[in-house]
Parts: structure tokens; sequence; C-alpha cells
């Protein structure tokens, strides 16, 4: 999620205003008649209710957001050269075309920063280019597996595999996918340590194991 501040602050807007209405119809309800009132009624309902759950979900992102980078519960950063970030976005998008499930739930931006991208890890969720993701076995959306790309990906790669809950039913598999330049892999190995710990705590994992993601398959 991209400025969870900026969006929870408007869903907020949008609650109030959809409460606004509600009182407004109420309130004049002689006048504007039975079917107007029922129409805006509905839509005002809408727009309080929905904005506020997402108000809810955004402003957590934001608190998460605002302490990672502070530093609380910081593991692992580093920096991605718009380079390095290009190389990435090549790889990405032949990986993201392979299966449904490999899809990249990192949004990125059409262009890249000339700069670079920076990439913060904490002990639950990161930051990728100002983009806030949690990272958790119990939540939506849920932590599956956690992957090391290797070459052909360059540069190497985490993967992490996510769930999501759909509200009718059913599940969303996707895929949450950075790059770990090799000035970095040391910081990267130490991200995939510790989320390996969390999936999968009774398996140890080493550089000779399967969980390089291109020898196993979903």
């Amino acid at each position: 999620m991209r400025n969870p501040l900026s969006k929870t602050v408007i869903c907020l807007g949008l609650t109030i205003t959809g409460v606004v209405s509600v009182l407004f119809c109420s309130s004049r309800y002689e006048q504007l008649g039975n079917v107007a009132s029922t129409i805006f009624g509905v839509l005002g309902i809408s727009l309080a209710i929905i904005p506020f759950m997402i108000a809810i979900w955004s402003s957590m992102a934001a608190v998460g957001y605002a302490r990672l980078c502070a530093g609380k519960g910081l593991i692992a950063r580093w920096h991605i050269t718009a380079e390095q970030w290009d190389r990435f976005r090549a790889f990405d998008a032949i990986r993201a075309a392979q299966d449904l499930a490999l899809r990249n739930d990192l949004h990125i931006r059409r262009l890249t920063p000339p700069a670079g991208v920076d990439v913060l890890v904490g002990r639950r969720q990161l930051i990728v280019d100002g983009s806030y993701h949690s990272l958790r076995r119990l939540g939506n959306p849920s932590l599956r597996h956690v992957y090391w790309l290797p070459a052909p990906a360059d540069p190497e790669c985490l993967e992490f595999a996510l769930e999501y809950a759909r509200s009718r039913g059913g599940t969303l598999n996707l895929s949450l996918r950075l790059p770990v330049p090799a000035h970095a892999r040391t910081d990267g190995m130490r991200v995939f340590e510790h989320y390996n710990a969390i999936v999968s705590p009774s398996k140890p994992w080493n550089e000779n194991s399967t969980s390089l993601r291109n020898r196993v398959g979903r």
C-alpha cells in the first residue's frame, strides 16, 4: 500500500460525508420523497461503511509504516540503483507471466525513480519504493512461504508467497517479489532466514537446500 496515511485521511473524509448524507436524508425525508430518500440513504450508508473499513486497514498500515521508517523492528535495509531496478523489472515481468500465483503484489511504478529504490524490512512488514506490505502468518494476506531466487534472477530476489482470503469465499494467491543486489546479499539472507523461521520453524535452511525457488514448484 502506497501513502497509507493519505488513504486514511481520504477514507475518513468519505465516511464523514456518508454519515452527513444519511442524517440529511433522515431530516429531509418528506421533502425528498420516499424514492429519493431511499436512494441517497443507501448511497450514504455505503459511503460511510466501506471507506471506514478501508480507513481502519490503512491506519494500521500507516502506523506500521511510520514505525518501520523510524527504525522500530528494522532488521535490514538496502538501496537498489535505477539500473538494478530496471533489470529486476525485466525479470519480474517474465516471472509474473509464468503463473497467476507469481504475479507480484508489489505495484511497480511505470517509471523507474532516477535515484533508485530503498528497501526497509522489519520483523513483520517491509517497505519497497514507499509501498508498505504486511508479512504475517495470521493475517490477510497470509504469509505462506518465502523463497530465495538465484540466477537467472538479476539481481537475486526474495519472493514471499501470499494468500488473500476473499470476502465471497476462496483465496487469491500472489507473490511479493523484491531484488537483493550483490552488495546487500548478507542483509537479504538475514531477512530470508528470519521469515523462513516463521513459515517453516522445523525446517532449518541452508544455501544447498531446495528452498531455492527455481528448484521447486508451487
